[in-house]
């Protein structure tokens, strides 16, 4: 009986440390956003994440050991917006911007972009100056994305002072449309997007260079592990950079 009693007791034991072993390799659930609608870089694909950034993150969030991080994809304005009313910890790839430091933290840089101006050949004979050379002209860019940013201080005072009409679109796909289709004079974006499907569209001068970065929300006390995230998160990033992974990644998009 005594036997018996000793030989529970191990069980009821054993099965204790495991269950606290269990517990102790949890992994904390999570989903960060990405822009939808922004290739190479990030956007959807039959309903799965792709881009640059989507391979870095998910090379950087594989690493991190107390967490499980789901990347789901939305379009850039909706994300600003979800990232600023706290609904979702974090968002990419944001560049930086002054004025959403009252509600975005930015993570390590992870990515140096190089903005350009998108037009037709003709449209940029003579044109030598940004801005000053394209005013009286309409400059498309996607819904959401900050003009500072894209191209300047002086673009946006430009648009402010109604020397540049600014129009914006959901997509890459529609602003290049649009811009074949003479409704735009110029079009603003990175270098690195597709632009075979429009043979009359050529690449002009670069308005801006800027990083992009993981943007997390202010409202912290909607997600306790933020820092701890955060500080990991950043760590494994400066790691991939100093190893030259990041750019290894970025040269899969380049062939």
């Amino acid at each position: 009986m005594k036997k018996r009693i000793i030989m529970i007791s191990l069980y009821a034991s054993m099965s204790f440390t495991i269950l606290l072993s269990g517990l102790c390799v949890a992994k904390q659930q999570l989903t960060v956003y990405g822009d939808a609608n922004y290739p190479p870089y990030s956007y959807e694909e039959n309903g799965q994440p792709k881009g640059v950034y989507v391979d870095i993150l998910t090379e950087a969030f594989s690493r991190m050991e107390a967490y499980d991080v789901t990347i789901e994809m939305r379009p850039w304005k909706r994300g600003i917006h979800m990232i600023k009313a706290g609904k979702v910890l974090a968002l990419f790839p944001p560049y930086f911007n002054e004025e959403r430091t009252l509600w975005m933290n930015y993570s390590e840089p992870i990515l140096q972009e190089e903005l350009i101006i998108f037009a037709k050949a003709e449209k940029l004979e003579g044109k030598s100056i940004w801005p000053d050379d394209f005013y009286g002209s309409k400059v498309g860019l996607n819904r959401g994305f900050d003009p500072i940013s894209m191209a300047g201080e002086k673009f946006s005072q430009a648009i402010e002072a109604g020397k540049i009409e600014l129009e914006e679109a959901d997509n890459n796909e529609m602003n290049l449309k649009k811009l074949e289709a003479g409704r735009l004079d110029y079009y603003i974006n990175d270098k690195l997007i597709d632009i075979t499907a429009y043979p009359s569209i050529t690449r002009g001068m670069t308005t801006n260079h800027n990083f992009g970065y993981l943007g997390f929300t202010r409202k912290y006390e909607n997600f306790p592990y933020i820092s701890d995230f955060k500080n990991e998160f950043d760590q494994i990033i400066k790691e991939m950079k100093a190893k030259g992974e990041i750019d290894k990644i970025l040269q899969q998009y380049l062939k």
